[in-house]
């Protein structure tokens, strides 16, 4: 089944709604009385996160951290991308976030890397939960969930002053 060309399945007024709805359910399903560290994947993953947190920081009164991981895809393993020194994820509260959980093969390296660091809990949060994953993994929260064909392509875009999510049959 041939798609066309590029259409858009949400706009900017929607995309926000998700945003703030995410972050509504997120300190449902944590402790709100320790701190949160939010685990951004790049690239897209870390507008997301930078969206959220200002409505996470008054709910967590002892605060939000926000780190960046950057997986070596190649190499995950070797390199798993997170942060060696910076920061203690021991006995804490993460939530990895992503823009689009699609095969689930960059979320599932970063995860990997993270329950190495024990912490208490990681929560997924994505703004696409769509279809066809390769691994079994689900977002915990998530701002729109989208069934699509094999071949299609979810692509997110968070710049201002238009984010919006589109779908197509191609890169």
């Amino acid at each position: 089944m041939n798609l066309g060309p590029e259409r858009r399945m949400l706009e900017t007024a929607d995309m926000q709604r998700c945003v703030q709805r995410m972050a509504a359910e997120l300190p449902e399903i944590l402790d709100t009385e320790k701190p949160l560290i939010l685990v951004a994947i790049l690239r897209n993953g870390l507008p997301l996160a930078e969206r959220l947190l200002p409505y996470l920081k008054p709910k967590f009164p002892a605060g939000v951290q926000l780190i960046a991981a950057n997986p070596n895809k190649s190499a995950p393993w070797e390199q798993p991308g997170l942060p060696s020194a910076e920061v203690s994820f021991t006995h804490a509260q993460v939530v990895l976030v992503d823009d689009v959980l699609n095969t689930g093969k960059t979320v599932s390296y970063v995860m990997a890397a993270l329950l190495q660091q024990r912490p208490q809990c990681v929560r997924l949060a994505v703004l696409v939960d769509r279809a066809h994953k390769r691994f079994p993994l689900t977002a915990d929260v998530a701002g729109f969930r989208l069934s699509t064909l094999p071949g299609q392509f979810v692509r997110v875009d968070m710049e201002p002053p238009t984010p919006e999510i589109w779908i197509s049959d191609s890169h």
